[in-house]
């Protein structure tokens, strides 16, 4: 296995329920990123939500690895930063309890 791949191995175990909670051996960092802007609609943002935290509860992560969460529109607002030490539920719910924006996408 290359090096790269190494460090983005998952032990993935299927529920019963239909959960895929992920074993993480590897500390990294995740940055996501979400377009806010009006452009997207209120339904696509809060699915995108629901996802992203559902996918946050799901990685867990390792006292080692980061995750930091970014909305823009017209400019960008920083909703949990990299050096946060949240739980991974306590980071999904802040997730989706996040504003729709709807603002301008602006890009530069």
């Amino acid at each position: 296995m290359e090096s790269h791949s190494r460090n983005l191995y998952f032990q993935v175990e299927r529920k019963t329920n239909g959960s895929v909670p992920v074993n993480c051996n590897k500390s990294h960092d995740l940055p996501i990123v979400l377009d806010s802007s009006s452009s997207i609609g209120q339904a696509n943002y809060t699915a995108t939500k629901k996802f992203l935290a559902t996918l946050t509860e799901a990685l867990g992560f390792t006292p080692t690895s980061r995750l930091c969460f970014v909305i823009y529109g017209t400019a960008a607002k920083i909703i949990l930063p990299l050096n946060n030490t949240l739980s991974p539920s306590a980071r999904a719910e802040t997730i989706r309890g996040t504003e729709y924006l709807a603002q301008s996408t602006w890009l530069d």
